[in-house]
């Protein structure tokens, strides 16, 4: 385990790839602020690394990760460091990633665990990956640049049908419109992506990152704008009538209510 790593989130580095592996299976790999931070604070240290060429991402477990905690969303940590903390300075690492991104996709992705591989340079999914972006649903309307990325990824109308149902996407269809690259078995995942990761690692540091940062100019600019007008739409939504009712149905296990025609 690299010095970088916790409990929650376990580093490891060979050979000049770092895998990040989310690590709390009991909550499906749930984020909580610290883990927000953490994985902020690794992928910092990843860009700086001269001996980090490429990082994957990936989960234990039942899920790659199922989002937000939904026992933290909305409330407000306080913190006397004069740092930034939670999900907002995470996007921005994972927008702005200079270094190759491989997200193995091992179970369930909702939400964040959904919208980060979105960020991913390459996406593998296991047979058993679902995918779900259930904003909508929760009173809200995307976030971490979902509404750039995954259209930019899938295509406009495939996006818009997924952030407007919350349709659940399996592993054969997420192939098939493009959200991953490709669909492996359960077993074969973490040994493929690393494989890919090895393969781009062997390649000249120089012409690798160039490569990269020339892939982010054409969309990063798009991307952050995105994101900017998520936060926007968050500081209405978030906490908002119908998120407080769609996160207590869901605590509860019901069906959320109608909470009436809220402006937006």
């Amino acid at each position: 385990m690299s010095r970088l790593g916790s409990d929650e989130l376990v580093v490891e580095d060979d050979g000049g790839v770092r895998c990040i592996t989310l690590s709390r299976p009991e909550k499906l790999n749930c984020f909580t602020e610290v883990m927000f931070d953490d994985l902020t604070a690794i992928l910092v240290d990843s860009e700086v690394d001269h001996g980090v060429r490429c990082v994957v991402l990936t989960g234990t477990g039942r899920a790659f990760s199922a989002g937000w905690d939904l026992a933290e969303m909305g409330k407000k940590i306080a913190h006397d460091d004069g740092r930034r903390h939670g999900p907002s300075p995470c996007i921005e690492e994972l927008i702005r990633f200079p270094k190759p991104l491989i997200s193995a996709v091992n179970g369930l992705a909702i939400g964040f665990g959904a919208t980060t591989p979105l960020h991913s340079d390459v996406a593998i999914a296991s047979s058993d990956a679902r995918f779900r972006f259930p904003f909508a649903e929760l009173g809200l309307a995307g976030e971490s640049a979902v509404t750039a990325t995954l259209a930019a990824r899938v295509g406009y109308q495939e996006a818009a049908r997924l952030l407007l149902t919350c349709d659940w996407v399996d592993a054969e269809e997420a192939a098939a419109i493009g959200l991953v690259w490709k669909v492996v078995p359960p077993e074969d995942l973490r040994a493929c992506a690393l494989d890919l990761a090895g393969r781009i690692a062997r390649h000249p540091r120089q012409s690798v990152t160039a490569t990269k940062r020339l892939l982010l100019a054409s969309k990063v600019d798009a991307v952050r704008a995105a994101f900017a007008r998520e936060l926007d739409n968050y500081a209405v939504l978030l906490g908002g009538p119908a998120n407080r009712e769609a996160i207590e149905a869901v605590s509860r296990k019901r069906q959320a209510k109608q909470t009436g025609d809220e402006s937006t």
